[in-house]
């Protein structure tokens, strides 16, 4: 039953369509329409602008880490890094949005600064180091996407959570498929 409960509040928590909210709230428009259609940061940062993007990022990090603290504490250490990568799910597909949603990088952030805030910080630096060279946030992202398992080995070495590590770098790099057919073709959009 505690794999069950930390599934399920953490896909509820996720499914939390945070960004949508903003978009209706600050402008009255439905962010599945406008842009890349994505509900997640980017695309909040490029149709409502930064104040927006770090409200989205802020809430879409924490829902991953207050998923993975409530289950942690209520369930045990083990349940923490399940109800996150839940939380990771739901974001992506929300139950509240037809299962639309982001692609899932600020939620694994918030899964994994709630297990270590050291990886957090180097996987963030890196994403914005990329970001920055490249001007293109998906290629931060699955950047960011490709050294997480490889610093949780640093620190961790190879133990069961390792497979837990590559599973959500897997699954964020999946979410970004069709930025990746972009990346190759040279037709995706900068972000300044």
């Amino acid at each position: 039953m505690k794999i069950l409960f930390s599934i399920v509040l953490g896909y509820f928590f996720g499914g939390l369509p945070v960004a949508y909210i903003i978009g209706k709230l600050q402008k009255g428009i439905d962010l599945r329409k406008v842009g890349s259609g994505n509900l997640g940061a980017t695309n909040v940062l490029r149709n409502l602008g930064v104040f927006s993007f770090i409200l989205c990022v802020i809430f879409d990090v924490g829902k991953a880490y207050f998923a993975f603290k409530l289950a942690q504490r209520f369930f045990g250490d083990v349940y923490g890094p399940i109800s996150g990568f839940a939380t990771v799910l739901g974001h992506c597909y929300s139950p509240f949005m037809n299962f639309k949603g982001g692609k899932g990088v600020a939620t694994s952030g918030g899964l994994i600064l709630a297990y270590d805030w050291r990886i957090f910080l180097i996987a963030t630096l890196f994403l914005f180091a990329l970001l920055l060279i490249t001007r293109r946030m998906s290629i931060g992202s699955i950047g960011s996407a490709i050294i997480f398992p490889i610093l949780y080995y640093y620190y961790y070495g190879f133990d069961l959570f390792i497979i837990g590590a590559i599973i959500l770098s897997g699954f964020v790099i999946f979410m970004h498929r069709e930025n990746i057919s972009r990346i190759i073709k040279g037709t995706e959009p900068k972000l300044f």
